[in-house]
């Protein structure tokens, strides 16, 4: 005959996720909706992933038998001269800081941008 056990199964199932509202009685779902921190980590993770993916692809293809890693930094996508104040400031934390988040990597920036983003997240989420 007709087996009803993967049917009872998805009952349950989806009654696990159910909730009942404590002023209505009436069961409801759980949604989880994200936040605009959690928004931004993830697409500055993707973005991160798109460049790294394209630069892997680029060394490998563009260069006839050599792999050439080509380093793409924030001062090479803005221009160099915007960022003529960093050779202005005094030596000390705050040049070595600026003049290191100036020429590290794109997609290494974009990785880190996304892990202050889900920090800032955490810390604003109602716990």
């Amino acid at each position: 005959m007709f087996n009803l056990d993967g049917v009872k199964w998805l009952i349950r199932a989806t009654n696990s996720t159910q909730q009942r509202n404590p002023l209505t009685g009436f069961l409801s779902r759980k949604v989880y909706i994200m936040s605009k921190f959690k928004i931004a980590a993830l697409v500055s993770w993707f973005f991160s992933g798109i460049l790294f993916g394209f630069q892997a692809i680029e060394a490998l293809i563009g260069s006839q038998g050599k792999m050439v890693w080509k380093k793409l930094t924030l001062m090479n996508v803005v221009g160099e001269s915007h960022f003529n104040w960093i050779k202005g400031m005094s030596e000390g934390g705050i040049h070595n800081v600026a003049q290191y988040i100036a020429t590290m990597p794109l997609y290494l920036l974009l990785f880190c941008v996304g892990i202050i983003f889900f920090i800032l997240n955490r810390l604003t989420s109602k716990l």
